[in-house]
């Protein structure tokens, strides 16, 4: 939200919406990989990991869309761009020790 606040152009509204999908994504993510340490279940991990792996694609759609910002929006925006992919990154770290603390009981 700080990152945000240093935005001082109105932005591009393909960059807009590639960022809040990126948000959802890792907000959903993040969800999920919690929910499933918590019932420790091993699908619902591998899930996190799949959902997780967009952020990849929904990046690269908001850097493109961001090409036409001068330098100081450019950095203020990979601060956002980062910020929003840590969360997923963070996401698929739970979700894989979730998998290994599992990996017993889905090999029985």
């Amino acid at each position: 939200a700080k990152n945000v606040q240093l935005l001082n152009k109105q932005l591009d509204e393909e960059f807009l919406q590639a960022i809040q999908e990126m948000n959802e994504v890792a907000i959903s993510s993040f969800e999920t990989s919690i929910e499933s340490l918590f019932r420790l279940d091993y699908g619902l991990a591998e899930s996190v990991i799949v959902k997780a792996n967009k952020i990849v694609s929904l990046e690269k759609r908001a850097l493109l869309s961001s090409k036409e910002t001068d330098i100081e929006e450019a950095a203020n925006i990979r601060l956002v761009i980062e910020s929003v992919r840590r969360i997923a990154e963070y996401s698929m770290d739970i979700a894989e020790i979730v998998l290994n603390m599992t990996v017993e009981t889905v090999i029985e």
